[in-house]
C-alpha cells in the first residue's frame, strides 16, 4: 500500500477540524493557557537574551536566503514568483487584472469567508489574485505554508500625553511579518476557481502591532481605531460564518469610552441644593448640570469657579482622540479567575502614565446619598457624628476672608446643610474604617502591602528592626470626601507623587457624579525644561484668582489666559465606576453638581516610582500652590517598601522607576517640600533602607560594586537622565540574587543573628 501524499485540501481540512474543536472549547481556558505561553516566553527571552538573540539572527538568515531564491518550481513545469511584500498594497491601490476589487475601498473593508476569501462591504463575492505570476497560463498558490503571529506586549503601546504631550514623531505601521496568509489548493486543469485571498487579519488584535517609539503617540490612536474597526468587521464575518471562531483580543483589554444614559441632574438640585437663579450648562457627554453658584446681595461669588466649569466644558479646550490619557479597561474580558493579568496591566498602563478607568468595575450601592445613615451604615463608612473634621467654605474662598477658609465641622453638620442654598462647601480626608481600594484592586498598593509585610516576625528579624507604625500611615492612604452641590475643585496635583484611586458612592442609575478632568498643556516644549521652571508653570495654573470686584473690560471674574495654553480630558464618573487609576503628577481639576460621596486611597506602586520621583522634585519647588493637602511620611512608606523590595523576586520592573526609587531612599532631601527641612536623624530604618538601595543599584542597574555613595547617586542620575520622564524603563526580572545580599548583609554588616545569638546564650 503506498501512502498519499498530503495535499493542501488535506491541510485545510484539518485546520477547519481543528477550528470546530476549538469553538467547543471554553474561551477564558483558551486565554488563559495562551497568557501563561506568553508570560513563559517573556520570562525566557529576559533570562536567555543571547540565545533569543543568536534564534533570531538564525531566523533572519533563513528569511534572508528564502528571498533570494526568486522562483520556485512544481510539477507542472509553471514558475511562480513569491510574493512581494510591496503586492498587496499596490493591487490595493491600482487594481489587479483578473480582481473585482473596488481600488477605493481599504482592504481592511472587505469581510474573510470560511473558505479564506472575502465578501466586499456590500456581501458581494470578491474574486482577487493577490499574486502576480511571473510565467504560466495560471496563478498558483505558494508551495509552503506562511503563517507568522506575533505576541503583542506592552511595549507597542505608544507613550500618552499625561501631563505634557510629546509630538508624534512616526506613524504605526504593520511589517509584512504579521500577515495571515492561508495558502490556496492549486486548481486542477481546466478550472476558473480563482486562488484565495488573504484574511484581512493583519490590523486585527489577533496580529499586534509591530514596535514602535514609546513616544508615538499618533501611532497609538491610530492603533486603536484600526483595532475596534477590524475587531467589529471580524465579529460580523464570524456571525454569517459560525466555521470562523472570533479572533481573540490581545491584553491590555481596551475598550472605547462608555455611552451614558440620559439622567436628570436638576430637577432636585435647583431650588434644594442651589439657589433658584442658578444657570446650567450642557456637557460633551449629553448631560445638562447647574453652574457653581452661591448668592451674596444678589451675586454669584463664584462666578469665577462657574466660568472655570464652562472652560471644563468647552469641546474646543478637548484634548485630541490621538493623544489621549485615558485607557478603559473591560473587567469582564479578564474572566473571573484572571484577577492577577488586570492588576499586572493596571500597573503597566500607570507606569506608562496612563489614567485606568473601570465602568461598572465595582458594585455600585443602589441608594442615593440622602442621609446620615446613608453615609454610615449604607455605604459602610462608619464615621461618627460628632467626629471634628474640617470643612472648607467656598464661599470664604471666593471672598478671599483674611481669616481663611477652612471653618471646624461634623459629619451630620455637613449633611444638615445638603439643602441649604446657602451654604456651599465640601469635606476632605474623612477618616473611615473600610478599604481604600476594594478587591481585587488593593493589589495595586505596594506601600500598604509593605507596611503590612514588614509587621511579620520573620521580616522584622531580617533587617533587625522593632517596627513602630505610625498613625498617619494608616490614615492618610485611605479617605472619603463629601461634597456639597455645585462644587469646583481647582487644578492641582496630589502631594508626594501618590498614585490615586477611588469610586464614587451611590445609585448608578440615578447617579451624583463627578466630572473628573485631567488638565495638559499643549507646547510639547514644556517637558523639556528644568524642574524650577515646569513647578513655576504649573504653580500658574493652580493659583485659585477670584476677584468679583476686579472684573475686566470682557467681564470675566477670572485671567484664564494661562488656561488658554492647556487642553483638557473629562471622565465622567458614576457609582460603579473605579475610577481613576491615577497616575503621579496628574494635574486635575474636578467638577461635583450634585451633593455627593466618594470614597478611594493613595498609594505609591514600584511601577510608577520614577512618576513619583519626579512629582516630588517638583514639588519641592512649588509645593505650597500646586498641591492642595498636607505631606504625609513618603520617606518611611518608601524605607518600608524598599526593604521589602528584595522579597519580590520573579517579578518584572522596570529600570528607570527602579533607578528613581533607589534615588528618592538615597537622597530624600532634594524632595522635601517647599520651605521644609529635613535633617538626616540616622534611625536604623533610613539606614537599613538606604544599604538595600545600594544593593538594589548594584545587582539590579548595573552599578559598579565598586562605586562610592556619591557614585551611586550619580550613575542613577545617568539613568533618569535618558529618556523622557515618563519612560519606565527597560523591563527586567527580579532575581534571588538580592534576597541573598540582603540577608548577607544582614549577618556580616547589621549583625542581626549575632546579636540575636548572643542573647540567647544569656
Amino acid at each position: 500500500m503506498v501512502k498519499r501524499e498530503r495535499t493542501n485540501d488535506d491541510r485545510a481540512h484539518e485546520r477547519e477540524l481543528y477550528r470546530e474543536r476549538v469553538d467547543k472549547q471554553d474561551p477564558e481556558a483558551i486565554e488563559k493557557r495562551r497568557e501563561q505561553k506568553r508570560q513563559a516566553w517573556y520570562k525566557y527571552k529576559l533570562a536567555n537574551p543571547e540565545r533569543v538573540k543568536a534564534n533570531q539572527q538564525k531566523q533572519n538568515q533563513q528569511k534572508q536566503r528564502a528571498k533570494r531564491k526568486l522562483a520556485t518550481r512544481d510539477s507542472d513545469e509553471h514558475i511562480e514568483a513569491l510574493p512581494s511584500k510591496a503586492g498587496p498594497k499596490k493591487q490595493q491601490k491600482e487594481g489587479h487584472p483578473g480582481s473585482n476589487v473596488d481600488s477605493s475601498i481599504p482592504l481592511s473593508s472587505y469581510f474573510p469567508t470560511s473558505k479564506g476569501g472575502c465578501l466586499s462591504p456590500n456581501h458581494e463575492p470578491l474574486v482577487f489574485n493577490p499574486i502576480p505570476v511571473t510565467r504560466g497560463s495560471a496563478p498558483t498558490s505558494t508551495s509552503a505554508s506562511r503563517f507568522h503571529l506575533s505576541i503583542g506586549d506592552f511595549s507597542s503601546i505608544g507613550q500618552p500625553s499625561m501631563f505634557y504631550p510629546m509630538p508624534s514623531t512616526s506613524t504605526h505601521t504593520h511589517s509584512s511579518t504579521n500577515t495571515l496568509i492561508i495558502p490556496t489548493p492549486k486548481p486542477d486543469s481546466g478550472s476558473a476557481a480563482p486562488p484565495q485571498a488573504p484574511t484581512p487579519f493583519a490590523n486585527s488584535e489577533c496580529a499586534p502591532a509591530s514596535l514602535e517609539s514609546p513616544l508615538n503617540v499618533q501611532g497609538v490612536s491610530d492603533r486603536d481605531n484600526r483595532m475596534s474597526s477590524d475587531t467589529r468587521l471580524a465579529s460580523m464575518s464570524s456571525l454569517e460564518n459560525p466555521s470562523i471562531p472570533n479572533p481573540p483580543k490581545s491584553r491590555p483589554y481596551t475598550i472605547p469610552p462608555p455611552t451614558l444614559p440620559p439622567v436628570d441632574l436638576l430637577s432636585d438640585v435647583i431650588g434644594q441644593q442651589v439657589h433658584e437663579s442658578a444657570q446650567t450648562i450642557a456637557w460633551p457627554c449629553g448631560w445638562e448640570t447647574v453652574l457653581p453658584t452661591a448668592i451674596q446681595d444678589g451675586v454669584n461669588v463664584l462666578e469665577p469657579d462657574a466660568e472655570r466649569v464652562r472652560w471644563m466644558a468647552d469641546t474646543r479646550n478637548a484634548v485630541p482622540s490621538e493623544r489621549s490619557n485615558v485607557k478603559y479597561l473591560d473587567k469582564a474580558a479578564y474572566g473571573k479567575k484572571n484577577k492577577g493579568a488586570l492588576i499586572d496591566d493596571i500597573r503597566k498602563l500607570n507606569g506608562q502614565n496612563y489614567v485606568v478607568v473601570i465602568s461598572g468595575g465595582v458594585d455600585d450601592h443602589g441608594k442615593k446619598f440622602e442621609s446620615f445613615e446613608d453615609v454610615k451604615e449604607e455605604y459602610s463608612l462608619a464615621v461618627d457624628k460628632s467626629l471634628d473634621l474640617q470643612y472648607h467654605d467656598l464661599i470664604k474662598r471666593a471672598q478671599d476672608e483674611p481669616t481663611g477658609y477652612h471653618t471646624p465641622t461634623t459629619v451630620l453638620g455637613f449633611i444638615e446643610n445638603v439643602n441649604n442654598t446657602d451654604v456651599i462647601g465640601m469635606i476632605l480626608d474623612i477618616p473611615i474604617c473600610k478599604q481604600g481600594l476594594p478587591e481585587p484592586y488593593n493589589q495595586m498598593d505596594d506601600s500598604a502591602i509593605a507596611v503590612q509585610q514588614m509587621k511579620s516576625s520573620q521580616s522584622a528579624k531580617l533587617v533587625g528592626l522593632n517596627l513602630t507604625i505610625h498613625l498617619q500611615h494608616l490614615l492618610s492612604p485611605t479617605w472619603a470626601l463629601l461634597h456639597h452641590a455645585g462644587t469646583f475643585t481647582n487644578a492641582h496635583q496630589d502631594a508626594d507623587g501618590f498614585c490615586v484611586a477611588g469610586q464614587v458612592l451611590g445609585d448608578r442609575d440615578d447617579p451624583q457624579p463627578k466630572m473628573w478632568a485631567l488638565m495638559s498643556f499643549k507646547d510639547p516644549s514644556v517637558a523639556a525644561q528644568a524642574h524650577d521652571k515646569i513647578a513655576q508653570r504649573i504653580s500658574d495654573l493652580c493659583i485659585y484668582q477670584n476677584d468679583i470686584a476686579k472684573d475686566d473690560e470682557n467681564g470675566r471674574f477670572w485671567d484664564d489666559g494661562i488656561w488658554q495654553e492647556c487642553e483638557v480630558e473629562i471622565i465622567y464618573l458614576r457609582p460603579g465606576d473605579i475610577f481613576s487609576f491615577q497616575p503621579p503628577g496628574a494635574l486635575h481639576l474636578v467638577y461635583t453638581p450634585r451633593a455627593c460621596v466618594a470614597s478611594g486611597g493613595h498609594f505609591f506602586c514600584y511601577h510608577s516610582m520614577h512618576l513619583t520621583e519626579w512629582t516630588r522634585k517638583i514639588q519641592h519647588y512649588k509645593s505650597h500652590t500646586i498641591t492642595n493637602q498636607a505631606p504625609p511620611r513618603a520617606k518611611d512608606l518608601l524605607s518600608m517598601m524598599m526593604l521589602d523590595f528584595p522579597t519580590k523576586d520573579g517579578q518584572v520592573f522596570h529600570k528607570r522607576a527602579i533607578a528613581a526609587f533607589c534615588k528618592m531612599v538615597l537622597v530624600d532631601e532634594e524632595y522635601v517640600h517647599q520651605g521644609q527641612q529635613r535633617k538626616k536623624i540616622g534611625n536604623r530604618l533610613d539606614q537599613r533602607a538606604e544599604d538595600v538601595a545600594i544593593l538594589v543599584a548594584q545587582l539590579c542597574l548595573g552599578v559598579s560594586s565598586d562605586a562610592t555613595h556619591t557614585g551611586v547617586i550619580s550613575a542613577l542620575n545617568e539613568i533618569l537622565g535618558t529618556g523622557d520622564y515618563r519612560d519606565p524603563g527597560e523591563p527586567f526580572t527580579l532575581g534571588p540574587e538580592l534576597k541573598a545580599a540582603v540577608e548577607n548583609m544582614a549577618i556580616n554588616v547589621w549583625n542581626v543573628f549575632k546579636k540575636k545569638r548572643k542573647r540567647n546564650l544569656h
